[in-house]
């Protein structure tokens, strides 16, 4: 019973205590991201791909990172850039818990259409991760991310602009200079898996 006990003991101080181990105040990591779901106003995607970032801090975090992902069924391309900052909540020997918000920017990328779209994106979510104490940790996280469509209004040959679509655009301004179409804003949720090497 006294054995019992103690191994009990043992599992809840493993969970529980603080890390006593100097956390490691560079990360690089590499993860994969599946991102379900995301309802713009002309199509929706299903976009998967990677995310490449570099942490610094020891407990709160700051990282930059480079998105790429794709949607080969709906012909759909992004990639941005994004800093996310990750606020601790918990940790433990075994794992830290992190409350992220996140912004940044990017292209995307619609076949069907002439141009590309530039979007900027903001994030809220939660990820847990094994300790940065050792040489490599595994990150697991889950957000939702909303996109808004900043692309340029269509450039009409007299120099003003037209927000409408398809024939008859810029028809009583002398014809179309640089037409613009646009993809709308979205939303959707994003999950990530990811390893981290930490120095």
């Amino acid at each position: 019973m006294q054995l019992q006990l103690r191994n009990a003991a043992f599992i809840v101080m493993a969970f529980v205590l603080p890390i006593t181990a100097e956390a490691a105040k560079y990360s690089i990591e590499i993860a994969t991201i599946d991102q379900q779901d995301i309802d713009y106003d002309v199509v929706e995607t299903k976009l998967e791909g990677s995310r490449f970032r570099i942490i610094y801090g020891k407990r709160h975090t700051a990282s930059l990172g480079y998105i790429r992902t794709e949607d080969d069924s709906s012909s759909a391309k992004f990639s941005g850039y994004e800093l996310l900052g990750s606020m601790a909540i918990f940790s433990s020997r075994v794992f830290a818990a992190y409350i992220d918000v996140g912004g940044g920017a990017g292209e995307f990328k619609y076949k069907p259409f002439r141009n590309e779209n530039d979007v900027v994106f903001y994030s809220l979510g939660a990820s847990l991760s094994t300790p940065r104490t050792y040489p490599i940790s595994v990150a697991v996280g889950v957000s939702h991310r909303w996109y808004q469509d900043t692309t340029p209004n269509t450039q009409c040959r007299d120099g003003s602009t037209s927000e409408s679509i398809g024939s008859g655009t810029c028809s009583s301004h002398s014809g179309i200079a640089f037409y613009n179409e646009k993809i709308g804003n979205g939303n959707g949720p994003v999950l990530t898996l990811g390893f981290q090497l930490n120095f």
